[in-house]
This record gives C-alpha cells, sequence and structure tokens, in this order.
C-alpha cells in the first residue's frame, strides 16, 4: 500500500507549530507499525516563510515542505475571524488534493498539525480497508476541546456510514487517491467554495455591508461543508464510506486559530 501523508500548518508564535506538529507526527507515524506501508509526508504551509524550522520533525522520513499563499493568507485578510477560521485550510487541501491527484499513491491521510492519534490510526485504517474492498473514504472517531461542555464529547455521537455535518472529525481522514473522480469531485467542490470566500472578501473590501451579511451565514467550517455535499454521493452509492469505530483522534482547540491572529 502506497500511503501519502499530508499536514496542513501554519507559523504561530515560534514554538507551538514545532511542538505540536512533532506530538502529531509521533502519535501517528512513529508509534505505529508501518510494516508493509510505503508512505511519504507532504508539509504544507500556509504563508510559512520559516517552514524549514520543522526538518528535524521529520527526519529520515521522505518528506517534501511547501510553503503556499505567500503573503496572502486568509488569516491576515481584513475579514470576519469567524470566516479566517472556518476556511483558513481550505487552499491548502486543494492544493494537496490538486498535487495527490496526478500521483499514483493508494490513498492520501490528511491531517492537521495539533492532533492526537490513537490505537494505531495507520496500520488498522490500512487493514480495514483491505477487509473492506478499498472504501473511497474513510473516517473515525475524534474527540476536540471547543466549550468546557463539549470537550468530552466523541464524533461520531452515533455510529454513522459516512460524515455529517457537525459530526466528524476531519483529520485523520483517508481519501482513496487511486478513484481519481472522487478527489476530482473534491476538489471541484472546494474550488466553488472557496469562490464565495473570495466574494466575500471583495464584499468586505467595498464596504458592501448587506452583501457581507448574507455571505457570513451561508460560509460555514470546510469540512462541513464538505460532509454536507459527499452526503448523497454516499447515500447514491456513487462513492462508498467506511467508519472505523476503534480509532480515536484527539483534536487540538477548535478556533485555537483566534489566538495568532
Amino acid at each position: 500500500m502506497k500511503l501519502l501523508i499530508s499536514f496542513a500548518t501554519y507559523p504561530r508564535d515560534g514554538k507551538t507549530t514545532y511542538r505540536s506538529l512533532l506530538d502529531t507526527f509521533t502519535s501517528l507515524v512513529k508509534k505505529d507499525n508501518l510494516e508493509g506501508i510505503h508512505i511519504d509526508i507532504w508539509v504544507v504551509g500556509d504563508d510559512y516563510p520559516n517552514i524549514d524550522e520543522l526538518r528535524p520533525i521529520f527526519e529520515n522520513y521522505h518528506t517534501t515542505f511547501f510553503n503556499i499563499n505567500q503573503q496572502d493568507a486568509l488569516r491576515h485578510a481584513p475579514i470576519s475571524k469567524e470566516v479566517k477560521w472556518a476556511q483558513a485550510v481550505q487552499r491548502t487541501k486543494i492544493f494537496i488534493l490538486e498535487k495527490a491527484l496526478t500521483t499514483d499513491y493508494d490513498y492520501i491521510l490528511m491531517s492537521s498539525d495539533d492532533d492526537t492519534y490513537m490505537n494505531h490510526k495507520i496500520s488498522k485504517s490500512m487493514a480495514y480497508i483491505k477487509a473492506n474492498h478499498y472504501p473511497d473514504f474513510v473516517f473515525n472517531r475524534g474527540i476536540h476541546n471547543e466549550t468546557p461542555q463539549s470537550k468530552h464529547m466523541i464524533f461520531p455521537i452515533n455510529d454513522t456510514p459516512y460524515p455529517e455535518p457537525g459530526n466528524c472529525i476531519a483529520s485523520g481522514c483517508l481519501y482513496r487517491v487511486s478513484n481519481k473522480a472522487f478527489l476530482q469531485t473534491i476538489i471541484n467542490f472546494r474550488k466553488s467554495c472557496w469562490l464565495e470566500v473570495e466574494l466575500y472578501k471583495t464584499a468586505c473590501k467595498n464596504e458592501n455591508i448587506p452583501y457581507m451579511r448574507i455571505i457570513e451565514k451561508r460560509i460555514k467550517p470546510e469540512d462541513y461543508q464538505l460532509w454536507d455535499y459527499l452526503a448523497r454521493h454516499f447515500k447514491d452509492g456513487v462513492y462508498t464510506s467506511l467508519f472505523i469505530p476503534e480509532i480515536l483522534i484527539h483534536h487540538g482547540p477548535e478556533r485555537s486559530l483566534y489566538h495568532y491572529l
């Protein structure tokens, strides 16, 4: 099995990103048995001029680093911080998926830079994939710390055969690269979502407040949008989805981007 692992990241305060990504990589890769699995790693920084500072984390692993959106990261735009949080990683994911589309990997695992992976995420996922006819999409349980009330809530709340908005952790999801139509479907949808962000930015620049408010209500977190869009494809059998209940991912605090704007 040829597995591509991508990490979406951005610079914070000179220490937090490195520490978080090191912990994420250790829990995902170093603590798992990857025998028989060929992995390559992409680290994609969103306007991360000093991205080379992350190289020691991946010593002895085949890793490629990219610095995209230079001087154009959404987090720097004069817009609502909620929209920044919801869509900041959108172009990074489009970039990753478009590059993956040109490769011969079997699957891509897409990760944030502040997750803790439990229960041997990679090796167990590969075993499930082989036993379940190589599904197009694979996800698992997750937990995040957004509020004191929700920090112990595990998603999905109920076992479900496909991801649902507000009920799925995006980190660690696996996409079948060899199904090019599946990847292209996701890319096209993500680009349509980003187009609305561009329209919103223009409205903000022109101080078109009524239009700004209309779009603000429509823009949701990028993963929420994707799950809502893909649901009908899974329901109709266009693509296949697999839920692995035994794997748990602890995602970092939601909206942590607010602290580094």
